[in-house]
């Protein structure tokens, strides 16, 4: 997935010594469905651990990237979606 990194927290460190970083990201595209172009425009929150937080810990807003990685619920009580970034690629 592509897009903006946007409102970046300030990395923090699980009580295992683990980085944690969170972050939005604000997604534009246009992609085809039954044959006809859809613009698609989202934000999603986004988490990064350990190395993946480490790469993206100096980074300013704005930026763009690749992400590859997974969606998981936010936390065992709750239903909301976050992507969790395995690997970023920052572009350009």
């Amino acid at each position: 997935m592509s897009g903006r990194l946007s409102d970046a927290a300030p990395l923090r460190y699980t009580p295992a010594g683990i980085p944690v970083r969170e972050f939005r990201l604000k997604h534009a595209s246009v992609q085809e469905e039954a044959g006809i172009g859809r613009k698609v425009e989202f934000e999603i929150s986004c988490m990064a651990v350990a190395d993946a937080a480490l790469n993206i810990s100096d980074q300013q807003a704005g930026k763009q990237v690749n992400l590859e990685g997974f969606l998981a619920r936010k936390s065992m009580h709750s239903a909301e979606l976050v992507l969790h970034a395995k690997q970023i690629e920052f572009i350009g």
